[in-house]
């Protein structure tokens, strides 16, 4: 089983979009995604969902919202659990990540990530 956290950063209508080009051997290497990441040992999904939004964007979070859970089951892959959050209120400067890029793109583009074709 894996936790994960996955955090929507809104801001006037755009989400806070993450482009992965850095890490080699990436999954997700090319394509843009939310902000988030794999629990640590021992952390609470608020936990995780700070330290990741940090690590991924330098912003710190006040009072971001749980939304809910969303399971995903596979015979290829361990279950994982995904914690998803909303954020609302940007408190610090996006600095930019190790992992890639980031930029404010439209909600209505943001819902449907480039591996799904859009």
């Amino acid at each position: 089983m894996r936790n994960t956290t996955l955090c929507h950063i809104e801001k006037d209508g755009c989400y806070l979009m993450l482009h992965r080009i850095k890490k080699e051997n990436d999954l997700n290497r090319d394509k843009w995604v939310g902000i988030g990441g794999k629990f640590e040992d021992k952390e609470s999904p608020e936990e995780c969902n700070r330290r990741e939004v940090f690590e991924e964007t330098g912003l710190i979070l006040k009072n971001a919202e749980y939304r809910g859970i969303v399971t995903f089951v596979s015979d290829k892959w361990e279950t994982e659990y995904m914690h998803i959050f909303l954020f609302r209120q940007l408190f610090g400067r996006n600095k930019g990540v190790r992992r890639g890029r980031t930029r404010m793109g439209e909600k209505r583009k943001a819902l449907f990530p480039s591996y799904m074709g859009g």
